[in-house]
């Protein structure tokens, strides 16, 4: 338990900017390549042409993986961790499957917690 708390401890003050510019924007960096490479391998399973490039995709999906996961280590966004990323994946998939160019309910989502 102490570290759990520790890492998010560490997380949020990367996320708030506290740890600099340099971390946050390394944090970022590593997030949004890891998103495009999954991306990328999602396309290349379906076999469809994404409208947008993955950069933009990634960066917008990071950015909203970023700011939801600093709002619920603040306690502005209740749930414990499974069901923030359930919720978070939920509300993401729309977005996702239009920007791989896949149709509505291609992409499917089994929560872990279950």
């Amino acid at each position: 338990a102490a570290s759990s708390l520790a890492s998010c401890i560490g997380f949020s003050f990367v996320l708030s900017g506290a740890a600099g510019s340099e971390a946050r924007a390394a944090f970022t960096a590593a997030l949004q390549e890891i998103v495009t490479e999954a991306l990328a391998e999602l396309s290349k399973r379906f076999g469809t042409a994404p409208p947008v490039p993955f950069s933009f995709v990634s960066a917008t999906f990071s950015g909203a993986l970023s700011s939801i996961t600093e709002a619920w280590l603040n306690r502005r966004v209740r749930g414990s961790a499974a069901e923030v990323a359930e919720m978070f994946t939920r509300t993401q998939f729309e977005g996702v499957e239009w920007a791989l160019g896949l149709r509505a309910g291609q992409l499917s989502f089994e929560p872990l917690h279950q």
